[in-house]
């Protein structure tokens, strides 16, 4: 071990300082450092393709991505440092579980890390389950089937007719209609809770094409977040208000003092009126002046303004290139908006 001196006035003491381990330990550091991976070992080391790497790049700020000339890549730290973040997120949720230790060493089985002993008890490894009769289990989902049928024919039956799909059926204006405040993105959750108790409910949706896996889709997004509305016929003056609170996916039913807020029938059919007739006609993802993002090929990285739609999957986009403004057609599913 390496020994310095170090003098204090007149007095001289000896320091033990262990320089070899230092120097070894800010090798390591400055190698961590300038180790540098593509975009595609990054996508490999996380188990996605590079196009869910590129989406997750704009939503985590914590995993930035480096530009040299027209090279793009990543810092080994910081991937580490993005790793290590997501594991402590896993770990706190795993901390709030009833019985955290039994969790925990349920994901070790999985993992195969059977050599680890977590409380004392080691790990086991994943059974085997057998490989099912064939023909046995063809039977067993044929019935279920059946019996599902069945079921659902029941159900359809004693159905109020003003909860049939909205699309096909109009709003029934024979009672009055309240509003429901659902949490953070669970509206359809709510949705999907409050009708399997037979509550009559009506969540305002519209169509937006939206850039996915290289192309274009259409989904159906609540038209107005974090609501929806909810009938007050005879099984929601049996039932009261007790059982919508505590569904899950709902916040609360809207109230204005100790009434519920109830919502005009003429309004509540023009926006249903309204959505029929966005249905056929989906919104489009970005609008002339939108700021986006070139996600991938050789434009990647590139921030832009949205110009036109040039055809069903290519758009009209505007570059600075050379000092002077350069509209490029791209892939719309090659797009993403950001602030």
């Amino acid at each position: 071990m390496p020994v310095g001196m170090a003098s204090t006035g007149s007095s001289c003491c000896l320091v033990s300082i262990d320089v070899t381990a230092i120097v070894v330990t800010e090798m390591e550091k400055a190698d961590l450092t300038n180790t540098t991976l593509t975009i595609q070992e990054v996508a490999n080391r996380l188990g996605l393709s590079a196009l869910e790497l590129s989406e997750l790049r704009l939503t985590a700020e914590d995993l930035p991505i480096e530009r040299q000339g027209f090279k793009l890549f990543y810092h080994l730290h910081s991937v580490k440092a993005f790793e290590r973040g997501e594991t402590e997120k896993v770990i706190e949720r795993v901390l709030t579980a009833d019985r955290p230790l039994v969790l925990l060493r349920q994901m070790a089985s999985a993992a195969g890390f059977t050599k680890l002993k977590i409380a004392g008890k080691q790990v086991e490894p994943v059974s085997v389950q057998p490989q099912p009769n064939i023909n046995q289990a063809r039977a067993n989902v044929d019935t279920s089937v059946a019996h599902a049928a069945e079921v659902r024919a029941e159900v359809t039956a004693g159905q109020s007719q003003a909860c049939a799909p909205r699309l096909h059926k109009p709003l029934d204006r024979s009672y009055p209609w309240y509003v429901v405040h659902t949490k953070p993105r669970q509206e359809f959750v709510a949705l999907e809770n409050l009708e399997r108790q037979g509550y009559c409910c009506y969540l305002p949706q519209f169509k937006l094409k939206k850039p996915k896996a290289r192309k274009l889709i259409v989904i159906e997004e609540p038209m107005f977040p974090r609501y929806l509305f909810i009938g007050a016929d005879a099984l929601y003056e049996k039932k009261g208000t007790s059982f919508i609170r505590s569904t899950k996916g709902v916040h609360e039913l809207v109230r204005f003092g100790t009434k519920p807020a109830q919502i005009r029938f003429e309004l509540l059919q023009g926006i249903f009126d309204r959505e029929q007739a966005q249905h056929s006609s989906p919104s489009e993802p970005f609008q002339m002046g939108d700021c986006v993002r070139v996600l991938d090929g050789p434009l990647a990285g590139f921030e832009t303004i949205y110009q036109a739609q040039t055809g069903e999957e290519r758009s009209m986009i505007l570059l600075k290139l050379l000092n002077r403004p350069v509209q490029v057609q791209v892939a719309t599913a090659q797009l993403r908006k950001f602030a």
